[in-house]
């Protein structure tokens, strides 16, 4: 019987993911991820219980997505929180998903309504950590984080930090000759000076 359900929560997850990446209804997506992930937290524990908290997390990090698509910011936090909590419980040496997640979270807070550029400098600073550990000080999946942390600081009226970050960035992207991130950092510089 709980491979029925877990089959059927597979099922709602893939037209889940259709909806919301295919079709861009992101409501009828959060619904089907939603009634998807009820399914598998209904069902009882067993010898799949690994495969099910991977199916678990999986979907609440696409509830999270799909909400944060459909600008239901409060929702998505809610959901990268959890998504957070349960990489921790289940995988904790999987520090890059919990990174994604704070960078994602840290995105939301700066695009809110109402924007909360410091807590958004925190998850962002976070994540910075995280992919520093993980990846070195070099490589260019820090360096993203590094000029989205800048464009924060920008925004928070911490120009000094922006200029400081901007300059990280820069540096980075010179170093692995990558053109199009060193313009668009020269592009956010010239923004900052205008």
């Amino acid at each position: 019987m709980e491979n029925k359900g877990t089959d059927t929560a597979l099922v709602l997850q893939k037209m889940g993911e259709i909806q919301m990446c295919k079709l861009h209804n992101y409501d009828n997506a959060t619904k089907l991820l939603f009634d998807a992930l009820e399914i598998l937290r209904g069902a009882e524990g067993g010898e799949e219980e690994y495969g099910e908290n991977q199916n678990m997390m999986s979907l609440v990090l696409l509830i999270a997505q799909a909400y944060a698509s459909a600008k239901d910011f409060d929702h998505s936090l809610d959901f990268y929180e959890e998504h957070i909590e349960l990489l921790e419980e289940n995988t904790p040496e999987n520090e890059d998903l919990i990174a994604e997640s704070l960078y994602a979270m840290g995105n939301i807070f700066a695009a809110m309504d109402n924007p909360d550029y410091e807590l958004a400098i925190e998850k962002l600073v976070d994540c910075l950590d995280m992919k520093k550990k993980i990846f070195g000080l070099d490589d260019e999946r820090v360096t993203a984080v590094v000029y989205t942390l800048a464009t924060i600081y920008e925004k928070a009226g911490h120009q000094d930090k922006a200029t400081d970050s901007l300059a990280e960035a820069l540096h980075s992207y010179k170093m692995k000759q990558n053109k199009a991130g060193s313009v668009k950092v020269y592009h956010a510089l010239g923004r900052m000076r205008s």
